[in-house]
C-alpha cells in the first residue's frame, strides 16, 4: 500500500476487502486489462450476462446510440464496431466495462433514493458525467491528442465508488449520511460528509477524523492494484489541486463535475468554474447545449442499472 499517496491507518486498509473477495469477475477483468490481454478480457466479459446488459445500457446512453441499433446488437459485434471509432473507441469501451464491474457489488448496498447519498442520484450522475466528457472530446480535437480518453472513462465511471464502499462496509456512518442528505437536499456530498465527521461518531473510519468517499475510493483502488493515475484522480476529485503528474485527468474530472452541477440544478449552480481549471483548458470550447439532461431523463425512465 502506498502510504505516501494516501494518509491512512491499518484499520482502513484491512477493512477494505481484496477485489477477488468482492467480485471475481472484476478481479479477472482488471488483471487482463492491466496486462493488455484483451482477448481474455472479452472472453471473461461475454460470460457475464448481467455485465453485458449493463454495459449496453450505459453505452447507448453515453454515445446516444452512435452505433446503429446499439441496443439490439450483441456485445461481440458492438466491440468490433468500436474499434473503428476515433473518440469512444475499443479501449474506451473496455475501460467502461472494467469501471462498471469494479463497482457493481457495492451499488447493491446503496439506498434506492435520489439524494446525494442515494443509488438513483449515483447512477444518474455517473452516466451523465460520462456523456458530458464524451461531448467535450467530440468538440475539442486537441483534447484527443493530449489525453487518453480510455483512462478518463475509467476515472469518471469509478470516481464516486467510495460512496458505495461506505454504504457496504460502514453502515452506521452511511445511514447517518443518508439522513443528513434527506434533510439537506441542496447540500453537496462533501458538505454532508464534513457534517457527519463533525459528529465524531467514528474513531476508526478515517485517521484524519474526516469521512470522505473520495479517500475511501482511492484506498480501495490502490489496494486493488490500479495505477496511481486512477488512485490520485479519485482522491483529488473534490479538492483543490496544485498541479502534478496527473493534473490533466484531475482537472478534467473536476471540469465535468462543475458542468454537470451547473446544468443539473445542483448546489453549485451559480458557482463559477475555478480559474485554475479554466486556465488549464483555455482552448476548450464549452459552448454546448446541455438540454439533453431533461430529455434523456424522460427517455430513460426505465433505465434500471442495478
Amino acid at each position: 500500500m502506498n502510504n505516501k499517496i494516501i494518509n491512512i491507518n491499518t484499520f482502513e486498509i484491512n477493512k477494505i476487502p481484496t477485489l477477488k473477495q468482492v467480485d471475481n469477475t472484476a478481479y479477472k477483468l482488471l488483471n487482463a486489462y492491466l496486462s493488455h490481454d484483451y482477448a481474455y478480457f472479452e472472453e471473461i466479459f461475454y460470460k457475464d450476462a448481467f455485465l453485458c446488459d449493463l454495459t449496453l445500457k450505459v453505452l447507448s446512453f453515453v454515445t446516444e446510440n452512435q452505433i446503429e441499433n446499439i441496443r439490439n446488437t450483441n456485445m461481440k459485434d458492438m466491440l468490433i464496431n468500436f474499434k473503428h471509432n476515433t473518440v469512444f473507441n475499443y479501449e474506451c469501451a473496455l475501460s467502461l466495462i472494467l469501471g462498471l464491474s469494479l463497482q457493481r457489488f457495492w451499488l447493491s448496498s446503496l439506498d434506492l433514493c435520489d439524494t446525494q447519498a442515494g443509488k438513483e442520484y449515483y447512477l444518474e450522475h455517473m452516466k451523465s458525467i460520462l456523456y458530458i466528457a464524451y461531448k467535450i472530446f467530440l468538440k475539442n480535437s486537441f483534447l484527443q491528442k493530449q489525453n487518453n480518453f480510455a483512462d478518463i472513462i475509467l476515472i469518471l465511471s469509478t470516481h464516486n465508488i467510495g460512496l458505495g464502499i461506505l454504504s457496504g462496509l460502514f453502515k452506521i456512518e452511511y445511514n447517518l449520511l443518508l439522513c443528513l442528505a434527506k434533510k439537506n437536499p441542496n447540500s453537496s456530498l462533501l458538505t454532508l460528509e464534513k457534517n457527519l465527521s463533525a459528529m465524531k461518531i467514528s474513531t476508526n473510519l478515517c485517521s484524519s477524523g474526516f469521512i470522505c468517499h473520495a479517500k475511501i475510493g482511492a484506498i480501495a483502488l490502490n489496494k486493488w492494484g490500479l495505477p496511481q493515475k486512477f488512485v490520485e484522480s479519485i482522491l483529488w476529485h473534490y479538492k483543490d489541486y496544485s498541479g502534478g503528474q496527473f493534473e490533466n485527468y484531475i482537472y478534467f474530472l473536476q471540469l465535468c463535475d462543475f458542468i454537470l452541477a451547473k446544468y443539473n440544478k445542483s448546489y453549485i449552480k451559480s458557482k463559477k468554474i475555478p480559474n485554475s481549471i479554466l486556465k488549464y483548458f483555455d482552448n476548450l470550447d464549452l459552448n454546448m447545449s446541455l438540454t439533453w439532461l431533461e430529455t434523456k431523463k424522460d427517455k430513460e425512465a426505465d433505465f434500471d442499472l442495478i
